[in-house]
């Protein structure tokens, strides 16, 4: 598993951070302090709720699975409206034509 984070997490946030080319060391910053206040929040939650082990783990990755999930939802939320509206903006170039 760390062998396969460590050889996707790179492409990964090569990808992430593409989009902010002017502000890149910004969006590193941001992106890099998001994921260790979630870290520090997850811990804390697991640690509050040790008593019960696995259980603790366990509700806690499935708490974080449902944010990505909903993450991703908008996500592509967005990019179907990104992509509507380019494509209403093409026609609209090839109308004028």
């Amino acid at each position: 598993m760390a062998m396969a984070n460590g050889a996707i997490y790179p492409i990964v946030a090569n990808q992430a951070l593409s989009e902010f080319k002017e502000n890149s060391t910004s969006a590193a910053g941001l992106m890099n302090f998001s994921q260790i206040m979630l870290c520090v929040i997850a811990s804390g939650l697991v640690s509050s709720y040790s008593e019960y082990g696995v259980v603790a783990m366990t509700s806690v990755m499935l708490l974080q699975t449902f944010i990505v999930i909903i993450g991703y939802g908008l996500l592509h939320k967005q990019q179907k409206t990104v992509n509507l509206i380019e494509s209403d903006l093409a026609l609209n170039q090839l109308k004028l034509k």
